[in-house]
């Protein structure tokens, strides 16, 4: 079942049209199984990802990584969003 789910994954995303021609075509997908990661390594990982992505030094790439529970918290927090942790 798992494998089904990652080649469907792939499949989507070779149908993902391309940015200059509107059509379809085929793209790589770079798929990393990291396992138990830290959330802030796993955080700075994804943006220097993106980084790279965006300057077109890296192919599309998806992360599988579980990490540690963890809470997080949006600019507007307060200590209200914290009761009953």
């Amino acid at each position: 079942m798992k494998h089904d789910i990652w080649r469907l994954l792939i499949a989507w995303c070779d149908r993902i049209p391309t940015e200059k021609s509107g059509m379809s075509a085929v793209r790589s997908l770079v798929i990393r199984k990291m396992g138990i990661m830290n959330y802030a390594e796993a955080l700075m990982l994804q943006e220097k990802l993106v980084s790279d992505r965006k300057l077109h030094r890296i192919p599309d790439t998806l992360l599988s990584l579980q990490h540690p529970p963890t809470y997080t918290l949006g600019k507007r927090r307060t200590d209200h969003n914290l009761h009953g942790c």
